[in-house]
């Protein structure tokens, strides 16, 4: 078996206890000299970056980090930074504008559009050609998976443009739930492609944030939710969103900016639902954000939360709710793994003579 294969075996029983809800999740990827780390290439730089050279970092960074608890070296393939694929499935092009990118807006016409996965559009191949690449040079060393997926709304947004859609949801509900069917249908169709490229079904998947799944993990979201107030958010976004839920077996929603808090309790009701990944914005990230860590955990949700081995254990000592899991950082390798014994004895549904 190849390196790869083997640590993913190793972590899989934790992972298969943390999506039960019967155990926290540590991730730890340190350096095995301080000294001398090696950083891990950053997302989204896939497509304007010599593949060969990106191989070369990642197998770097791997050879030079340990990975503790369930991390594992992995590599998400995201062509741009903060781009909408399931927008380029539909046919949409995407532009370079400064150091980011967007989407040109195309539908014209709500309730004459058709939009519809289309496997023969250039990405598919650019996917094809970067994940074989990826995979032949550092496979058995590195987890080479998907991106996450953007649908619902925030793809709608991209292929009509911000406000056209705001003004669409009051004058033309009707061609607004329309075309968010068909994103919908789209965005399966993306899952199942990407389901087939990055072979769910051996490997089992990873998302950006280093939760892995035996099956489908994502990072679903809902931007467009921060301008629309929650009433609009329940009948336009919701019922997609759950369906996507529905496609995955572990769920990270990615709540971004404070206009999306009052959607916060809608969210957290959704069974399908496991963690919460906070963003602040722009301006709020020095804040004291406890009381929204606080009500998440009330409303019985696990929380993506990074931090020491000491914060992890000063929080978990008080909160109890299910799928807690910790990025641990400024820690040593002896205090992580003290930490995880002591989970590890503690739950006794993770397999004994594995890697915690």
């Amino acid at each position: 078996m190849s390196r790869i294969s083997d640590s993913i075996d190793a972590v899989r029983p934790y992972w298969d206890a943390f999506w039960s809800g019967a155990t926290p999740m540590l991730c730890a990827t340190l350096p095995k000299d301080p000294a001398r780390p090696v950083p891990k290439p950053p997302l989204g730089i896939t497509a304007e970056t010599d593949l060969d050279a990106l191989a070369a970092d990642l197998l770097r960074w791997e050879e030079a980090t340990v990975f503790l608890g369930g991390a594992l070296p992995f590599y998400c393939v995201y062509l741009f930074d903060g781009y909408n694929l399931v927008g380029e499935f539909l046919g949409g092009e995407v532009r370079r504008c400064g150091d980011s990118t967007h989407m040109v807006p195309f539908v014209t016409d709500l309730d004459a559009a058709e939009l519809a996965f289309n496997a023969a559009v250039p990405v598919a191949e650019r996917l094809r050609n970067v994940t074989m690449h990826l995979r032949e040079r550092c496979g058995d060393r590195v987890l080479i998976s998907a991106s996450a997926l953007a649908a619902n709304l925030d793809t709608l947004e991209a292929v009509r443009g911000s406000m056209q859609l705001l003004m669409d949801m009051e004058d033309n509900p009707q061609g607004v739930h329309r075309c968010l069917a068909q994103i919908d249908a789209a965005a399966a169709q993306v899952l199942e492609f990407q389901s087939k490229l990055y072979d769910f079904d051996t490997f089992g998947s990873v998302c950006r944030h280093g939760l892995y799944s035996r099956g489908r993990v994502g990072v679903p979201q809902c931007d467009f939710g921060y301008m629309i107030g929650p009433e609009r958010f329940r009948d336009f976004a919701m019922p997609y969103l759950r369906q996507e839920f529905a496609r995955l077996n572990g769920v990270c929603y990615h709540l971004d900016g404070i206009g999306n808090l009052p959607n916060l309790e809608m969210l957290c009701g959704e069974p399908n639902l496991h963690v919460i990944q906070w963003v602040a914005g722009v301006g709020h990230y020095e804040e004291d954000w406890t009381w929204l860590y606080e009500k998440v955990d009330a409303l019985g949700k696990g929380q993506m939360r990074r931090g020491s081995v000491r914060d992890f254990e000063h929080w978990y000592a008080k909160h109890t709710s299910p799928w807690q899991y910790w990025i641990i950082s400024d820690s040593t390798p002896d205090e992580v793994a003290a930490c995880l014994h002591n989970i590890r004895v503690h739950n006794r549904t993770i397999s004994q003579g594995k890697r915690i």
